[in-house]
């Protein structure tokens, strides 16, 4: 049996204590309880300034001592300063502080900074900000007011916001490394880069190693194309945290960058290993299969994604393409037709739909399609490219509108100025026409693009013998 006494220095009433004790007399107090050896609660009614005597059984071989935590009743100020309280506790305890004109000036702020915290955990975003602005107001040099304020803006999507907060704060505190992780962060959502990784490498300057840090400023990397530095910050936030999925697949989706697809389907392996319930994983282990060309693996990958997710768009646009690249178009229509379905400004579903409706010999659907992807404007070049090639063959081959495959063909030119089956087609288009001149010349430039081009070659030969 052992005597504690307990002084009570702060300022509120203390209704429960936690005491943990250890075994060892060397080891300093820990946070967390389960690092005790042993528990003990009380209750009492401990005003400020007054002592206590708590006796209890610890155990023989107890040695050391730690409060783990002092509760008071809702309406103190502990529980309006407390984190682990319920959010609403929190809330009702700051607002009565707040209401009973006890304090002022700086101390005011501080507890118009706390609700604010507790409504954000309540999800109040708007009046949390509300508190923040009061907390500012009353202190400006509040640099803590400034970064929840800041978090909150980015919890609402109000990117510049949280940044101009973010900037305050620092102005504030310079040497704040939380601060310039928070920075960072929105910056990287924003896709500024390059300002994203200054201030990611601050935080991890002033001591921020944190597995979301190297995380976050390996995403930044590998938006700039540096995929081996991404790879490398990737690395090091799976050091800090061996459990990060979200890395593996990051990482994974760098190697592909860089055509290593073993090593992404090794970091596809670990994040299903670590979270088999993660539809992310499966859709990017598939992924890497594509990039082998192994769709056989692909496609069961690609469906665990969708059974696990059954609205998960790519994943029903990515197994249609491999699906179409098998030539199981049927299958391949029926997955991208559920993309678009569930996006429908999926350009690269109609994209591929119209190439498999082409392959059915269903050509009014696939110009259709090709006509959609047009008509979205993506500004992809190459894909562009392709779609009025596609629609250009369906004019002449089936169509026999040569003046319309001539306009489609010129425009997958201008797009793609290397595109050598849009200049032969188009020099063929050309020579139904009977403008020779010009079906010689498409047949050259194919020739130019590629010396081999039979089919160029034997344009030729064609116009030079009519």
């Amino acid at each position: 049996m052992f005597e504690l006494i307990v002084t009570n220095a702060g300022r509120d009433r203390v209704t429960e204590l936690t005491i943990g004790f250890l075994n060892t007399m060397g080891k300093a107090c820990f946070f967390k309880p389960e690092d005790y050896d042993g528990l003990k609660r009380f209750t009492t009614n401990l005003l400020p300034g007054d002592s206590v005597t708590l006796r209890g059984d610890f155990g023989t071989r107890a040695q050391k001592f730690c409060i783990i935590s002092a509760w008071g009743p809702p309406e103190g100020r502990t529980a309006c300063s407390s984190g682990t309280v319920p959010p609403d506790v929190g809330i009702a305890a700051c607002t009565r502080t707040i209401e009973s004109g006890e304090i002022q000036g700086t101390a005011l702020a501080t507890m118009r900074t706390h609700r604010g915290w507790h409504l954000k955990r309540k999800g109040d975003l708007d009046h949390a900000i509300l508190d923040y602005d009061a907390a500012i107001k009353l202190d400006p040099k509040n640099a803590v007011g400034y970064r929840l304020r800041g978090i909150a803006y980015s919890d609402k999507g109000e990117h510049d916001r949280a940044i101009s907060d973010f900037s305050e704060a620092l102005r504030l505190d310079p040497k704040d490394a939380g601060i310039y992780s928070y920075r960072g962060g929105e910056y990287e959502l924003k896709g500024e880069n390059d300002h994203a990784i200054a201030d990611l490498s601050e935080a991890i300057r002033f001591g921020r190693i944190d597995a979301t840090v190297y995380y976050l400023r390996g995403r930044a990397f590998d938006n700039k194309g540096e995929y081996r530095r991404a790879i490398l910050d990737f690395g090091k936030a799976i050091a800090v945290d061996r459990k990060f999925v979200s890395a593996y697949n990051s990482r994974a989706s760098s190697y592909r960058s860089m055509g290593e697809y073993d090593l992404a389907i090794a970091d596809g392996n670990e994040a299903i290993k670590l979270a088999p319930q993660d539809a992310s994983s499966y859709l990017s282990r598939g992924l890497s299969y594509q990039g082998k060309r192994d769709h056989d693996r692909a496609i069961p990958d690609l469906s665990e994604a969708i059974r696990l997710n059954p609205h998960n768009s790519p994943a029903y646009l990515l197994r249609g393409f491999s699906y179409k690249t098998k030539g199981e178009h049927d299958r391949a229509i029926a997955d991208l037709s559920e993309a678009i379905r569930m996006n429908p400004h999926s350009s690269s579903a109609y994209l591929m739909r119209g190439f498999s409706y082409k392959k059915k010999g269903e050509y009014d659907r696939a110009i259709a399609d090709f006509d959609k992807f047009i008509q979205l404007g993506t500004g992809d070049r190459a894909n562009g490219a392709l779609a009025y090639g596609g629609r250009g063959e369906i004019y002449f081959d089936f169509k026999h509108d040569y003046g319309g495959a001539i306009a489609d063909f010129t425009e997958a030119i201008r797009l793609d100025p290397k595109f050598e089956k849009a200049y032969i087609i188009r020099g063929r288009a050309y020579e139904e026409k009977g403008e020779f001149e010009r079906a010689v010349a498409d047949f050259h430039s194919a020739l130019a693009i590629n010396p081999d081009a039979q089919f160029a070659i034997e344009g030729i030969r064609r116009v030079e013998a009519k």
